[in-house]
């Protein structure tokens, strides 16, 4: 008789907490199950838990790992490439490096020209050549050690027919050569020695390795903008002749949020779009970069007692790379996230907003069954971030080089590692803060999805809300909204992700250590059954609730009817009759949890026993199939055997007949009689004695 196995509610992987409002958690008891998938029940629109549930899988606020682009790695290194795409240049540090132009001229080549551009689209300005490793130029000292006499350069900061640098007389580079609306050098070398003993830097040539440092492109600033709500000022998000790098003291140039802002719209050239997606400033929600830029702009305390900017940056993008890789790089480097928010986009920079709640929800709010999901797969557990930043020192040049990496210890002793390069950040302790936020977050996990009333819509993607949910034992639980679904009932399908003040803890410095967030215990108190008697929530028919039949005091009897003990008493005999009961089935589940341990371990010596036979009928085997080859080979003996007694019988009787024939000779023709008659003999007067027995005469 098989028996089936009941094991309590317990928690597993993830807890579907199921609420029905309206009925009462008591009758809500069928829904509560658990799983270690994503559940989430159906609702009255068809597909939204589907749709909730592929959401929930790919939609994050948690920062991508964004690979340092071609654009980012080349711009180091010079090389004549045709085919290279526009770049568009942020922040402070190296510009594109794309030679477009080369013509030799003089005895020998003497002299070699290039054209190289730096940047479709103007910019503040070029303040350094480096070749090699080297200081080659800057603009108040021109060519500098060696490079002096051998070295030309002209920098051009935006192209247009006033400032045209014709190349040996314009023959070929003229004055129609003027790469309108782009930022490129002019720079000529001497290949020969200015003197018989003297040797040019450049006799094999420009070397490859150029990097051309600068302020790169201004930036659209709404805080200086009077038509954005918030902002004051003559800048305007449609007229990029406006846009500055550093406005009021205000470095905006290398704001990651307004660098954001101003990739979207793009950088355009005769009217035309040169570099960026171009998106229409209608599309933007240009109110929420104020806030943004507000944000990346606070002074930041540091260990050392110094104060930086939180989040500046500098990159250069390539018009082959898609906007959507651009913007995830941008995001990262800022703690930011991109949201769709009324139909425009708008950035958010993560912070400390816990205390901004968009809207308080509760058992009341939450219109069919959710999941939480308390922890993520074993693999994306990780407890070591580390990866590489820019590092702008002249020792390093702009060179991708790691920063110290950030660690918890594993809960299972194992190291999962989160590579997170940032190619955007020229700070090592801002490349710490990221990675330590970074992990922190992931140290919170949960994942709540569920339908809700419509008044989870004052909440957008991104805003905090908080969740009170008696199932799961939450009072005011702080979530951030990570997405949002239309559904045609009017419900607002959401996945929310935990937050914790913790998370924000390296926002305003790089001194605080990571640590681990403290687990989610499944409270089985919380179960609806039990809380149902303890609120109140269980009436008798009459209407009368418990809280109503329970005495003042403990023991307090004074006062009451016969009728109201009467209800005491009932209700006395009722809890003991469910505490029993409770402890009755607990009691049987460990019974049958026991009997099925049992069973195991006796399959478990069933299974030894079995492999141990098993071994001895493979030893019997063995030792019968060797018995049988020794069987044969006696056979085989006793056969040789018989043949020879054969030949044997053949030889005597052969014999004897040759003796009976008198076939020999030397006397042996004679038989007597031997013994007691029963045998003849012959030959028994030959001096060797008798010859030949027969058992019958001659």
């Amino acid at each position: 008789m098989s028996k089936k196995i009941v094991n309590p509610l317990l928690i597993a992987a993830a807890i579907a907490v199921n609420v029905v409002p309206g009925v009462g958690q008591l009758a809500s008891i069928g829904l509560l199950s658990t799983t270690a998938t994503t559940v989430i029940g159906t609702v009255t629109a068809l597909g939204v838990s589907a749709a909730l549930s592929t959401v929930a899988g790919v939609a994050g606020l948690g920062p991508k790992s964004p690979k340092a682009t071609l654009s980012q790695l080349d711009r180091l290194s010079a090389s004549i490439n045709p085919s290279a795409s526009r770049k568009f240049v942020f922040g402070r540090g190296p510009f594109g490096s794309d030679i477009r132009y080369v013509e030799p001229s003089g005895t020998d080549q003497e002299y070699v020209d290039y054209i190289i551009a730096c940047a479709a689209h103007r910019v503040e300005s070029i303040d350094e050549l480096w070749i090699d490793d080297l200081l080659a130029w800057t603009p108040g000292t021109g060519p500098q050690g060696k490079y002096a006499g051998y070295l030309t350069v002209t920098p051009v900061l935006e192209g247009n027919a006033l400032n045209t640098v014709p190349i040996n007389g314009g023959l070929k580079w003229g004055s129609t050569r003027r790469l309108t609306g782009c930022a490129y050098i002019h720079v000529r070398i001497k290949r020969t020695g200015n003197s018989k003993k003297a040797e040019s830097p450049f006799v094999s040539g420009l070397s490859s390795r150029l990097t051309i440092v600068g302020n790169g492109a201004p930036v659209y600033d709404p805080r200086f903008d009077s038509t954005v709500p918030g902002g004051s000022g003559s800048q305007r998000a449609n007229d990029q002749s406006t846009w500055a790098f550093t406005a009021s003291g205000l470095g905006q140039g290398r704001n990651l949020a307004l660098q954001t802002l101003t990739y979207q719209l793009g950088w355009r050239i005769n009217g035309k779009l040169s570099v960026g997606p171009g998106t229409p400033p209608q599309r933007i929600n240009l109110a929420s970069y104020i806030t943004a830029a507000n944000l990346c702009d606070e002074d930041i305390l540091r260990a050392d007692g110094s104060t930086e900017k939180r989040y500046t940056g500098a990159g250069v993008f390539g018009e082959d790379m898609e906007p959507a890789a651009v913007l995830d790089a941008q995001c990262t480097a800022c703690n930011g996230a991109i949201r769709d928010a009324g139909g425009k986009l708008e950035l958010i920079v993560r912070h400390n907003d816990l205390a901004d709640v968009a809207v308080d929800l509760t058992d009341d709010d939450i219109l069919g069954p959710g999941t939480w999901e308390p922890v993520e797969d074993l693999e994306q557990t990780y407890n070591v971030v580390r990866g590489r930043y820019v590092d702008p020192s002249a020792n390093s040049l702009y060179q991708l080089v790691d920063y110290p990496e950030v660690r918890i210890a594993a809960n299972d002793g194992v190291d999962r590692v989160l590579p997170l390069d940032l190619p955007l950040i020229d700070g090592v302790a801002r490349a710490q803060r990221i990675a330590k936020q970074v992990l922190q977050r992931r140290q919170y996990r949960g994942k709540f999805s569920a339908e809700f009333g419509a008044r989870a819509w004052n909440a957008k993607v991104g805003d905090i809300v908080r969740v009170t949910l008696s199932a799961a034992g939450w009072v005011n639980k702080p979530f951030r909204v990570e997405a949002q679904l239309i559904s045609i009932t009017g419900s607002c399908p959401m996945v929310l992700r935990e937050e914790s003040s913790e998370i924000y803890r390296w926002e305003q410095d790089d001194r605080a250590g990571v640590e681990a967030a403290p687990p989610t215990r499944y409270d089985p108190t919380n179960a609806p059954y039990i809380r149902a008697l303890y609120d109140g929530s269980v009436e008798y028919s009459d209407g009368t609730k418990i809280e109503d039949l329970k005495p003042a005091e403990a023991g307090a009897t004074a006062g009451m009817t016969d009728a109201e003990a009467a209800a005491l008493a009932a209700l006395d005999a009722d809890t003991a009759a469910a505490l029993a009961a409770i402890a009755a089935a607990e009691a049987v589940i460990a019974d049958l949890e026991d009997q099925a341990a049992a069973l195991v371990d006796s399959i478990d010596g069933i299974a030894a026993d079995i492999i141990a036979q098993g071994g001895e009928i493979n030893a019997l085997e063995t030792t019968t199939a060797a018995q049988g080859a020794l069987i044969a080979t006696n056979a085989l003996t006793i056969s040789n055997v018989a043949g020879d007694v054969a030949t044997l019988t053949t030889k005597v009787v052969a014999g004897a007949q040759l003796l009976k024939n008198g076939s020999f000779e030397n006397g042996f023709v004679d038989w007597s009689a031997w013994g007691n008659g029963g045998t003849w003999q012959t030959g028994s007067g030959a001096p060797w004695g008798s010859i030949a027995f027969l058992p019958t005469p001659p």
